[in-house]
């Protein structure tokens, strides 16, 4: 059942006022449930905001020096970066992940609203994922080879390679996310007048 903009404003009020208690309504709610903009507090989101920056900025961090790590090629090099993979990169790729979708849900910018932020949230996810079920473990198997003093092979290839690759998404996810390139998708409701 589709329903139209007015249909969702009159059954937003009707919610609101049935839920108001002692004068308080509860938008946040009633905006969720019939698909309206829900805006988190301007202090709220600065915080968010704060939150997603340093964790953005951690990720990128993490991989330049795993990268760094990985181009100096030596035994010790390649231990520390799959310690440091095993220690920063599941915390700092997840609280980006929680804070920017956290931060689309309560901005005007929505989850599904543009093409950028739907393009970060799926370079997101495809680093969230692939780093962390797939490139940080060959690391840490790898930095125990040669903790070991065993050679790590192709390994070595691979953590240039694939930190080189999550690098640059991180950073055209960031370009992105400065310059707001592109429209709006065909999902993006217009907002109701009050």
């Amino acid at each position: 059942m589709s329903l139209t903009t007015w249909e969702r404003h009159v059954l937003f009020r009707a919610y609101e006022e049935l839920t108001s208690g002692a004068g308080r309504r509860d938008t946040g709610r009633a905006a969720i449930l019939f698909g309206m903009d829900w805006r988190m507090r301007p202090a709220t989101r600065k915080w968010w905001l704060y939150v997603h920056i340093v964790a953005s900025v951690a990720w990128i961090g993490v991989e330049v020096c795993i990268l760094a790590l990985g181009v100096m090629g030596d035994q010790s090099a390649h231990i520390v970066a799959g310690r440091l993979g095993d220690i920063f990169y599941f915390p700092a790729s997840v609280l980006t992940f929680v804070s920017g979708v956290v931060l689309s849900l309560g901005t005007k910018w929505g989850l599904i609203k543009h093409y950028w932020v739907i393009l970060k949230l799926a370079a997101n996810i495809a680093l969230l994922l692939g780093g962390n079920l797939g490139v940080v473990p060959a690391f840490s198997r790898a930095s125990e080879l040669a903790a070991r003093g065993e050679p790590i092979g192709k390994t070595a290839i691979m953590l240039v390679t694939a930190m080189s690759a999550g690098l640059m998404l991180l950073l055209f996810a960031t370009q992105v996310s400065v310059f707001k390139p592109w429209k709006k998708t065909r999902w993006a409701l217009t907002p109701l007048s009050s």
